[in-house]
């Protein structure tokens, strides 16, 4: 083995043990970045150039600007013509694109969130600039709006996300991803039989090399995962109601259970929400009778009620 590639996989060892060590409480981020450091370059890490209170300003400060450019032009925008639309729509493109790059190049942790958040609002002018596109075109199938829109967020989000630390970008690919797939499901007429277990199994895989560090950011990837996987569950309602609701309350209890395991406590709150989400569907369609809920409600009291109690006793010996 050579020793670039022994270096490469040393690498990734460490970034991806260094965030499951984050995740899990043994050291802070803080510490995991003075480590990662220290093993690549052997000095201290970098002084930061954006103060805490300079990135939230530039964030909303962003924002603001484009609300109001977007109440400007909101009331005048079939007035504008194609294209106008368009010139818009490059007009972002190109300032979230520029000053993003310019941002991240500087290689400092605020001005890469930044500049990746810049990136996202270009990667959007590119999306507007497909709508504008597909609308004047105006296909009978819909499925090609979700295509052509979701392949410019598919493409460009993973070319900027390439597996680095970039969380915005990572959410960016698996929108665009989530868009075509829908869109082709639609233009091929797939069957959700067919769909709806794909996309679980799919996105179940992925969790799992998230699981072992393979992806980065791991926990952003996580969560990507746990909402295909809820997705893939409510694709089945499109054939059957009932099963879709069992799948997806067996589906958020598998992501619960293994956040708990991982003690990733953000992917625990999405997983309960996704369980809620999926009970109260379940209520909906299986659950009918007021008998049937109650049941639920004592049965569910009674395991919290058992759970407390067993933790008591162990305390007390």
């Amino acid at each position: 083995m050579s020793s670039t590639t022994f270096e490469h996989k040393h690498d990734a060892w460490l970034e991806g043990h260094a965030e499951q060590w984050v995740e899990a409480g043994l050291i802070s981020p803080q510490q995991a970045t003075s480590i990662k450091h220290f093993e690549h370059l052997d000095e201290p890490p970098p002084q930061s150039r954006l103060t805490i209170v300079a990135e939230v300003a530039s964030y909303l400060g962003s924002v603001i600007a484009f609300a109001g450019g977007a109440a400007i032009v909101g009331p005048n925008w079939e007035r504008i013509g194609v294209g106008g639309q368009l010139l818009i729509a490059a007009a972002i493109a190109a300032l979230g694109f520029v000053v993003g790059t310019w941002l991240v190049r500087l290689g400092e942790i605020g001005t890469e969130r930044l500049g990746s958040f810049l990136w996202l609002v270009g990667t959007g002018g590119l999306a507007m600039a497909a709508a504008v596109v597909m609308h004047e075109i105006d296909p009978r199938d819909g499925g090609w709006y979700a295509v052509v829109i979701g392949a410019p967020l598919l493409a460009v989000g993973f070319g900027l996300w390439r597996n680095l630390d970039r969380p915005l970008q990572l959410l960016t690919t698996a929108a665009g991803l989530a868009a075509v797939a829908g869109g082709a499901g639609e233009l091929t007429d797939l069957s959700p039989w067919v769909r709806a277990p794909v996309v679980w199994v799919a996105a179940a895989g992925f969790g799992m090399v998230a699981a072992a560090g393979r992806v980065r950011p791991r926990l952003v990837a996580l969560v990507v995962a746990a909402a295909g996987m809820m997705i893939g569950s409510m694709l089945f309602s499109m054939e059957s109601e009932r099963l879709s609701a069992l799948v997806a309350v067996a589906t958020a209890a598998l992501i619960v259970s293994y956040a708990l395991h991982d003690r990733s406590w953000p992917l625990v709150a999405v997983g309960l929400f996704a369980f809620f989400v999926a009970t109260t569907s379940l209520m909906q369609t299986v659950l009918h009778g007021m008998l049937a809920r109650l049941v639920a409600v004592v049965f569910g009291l009674i395991v919290v009620a058992v759970v407390a109690m067993r933790a008591q006793r162990s305390n007390s010996t």
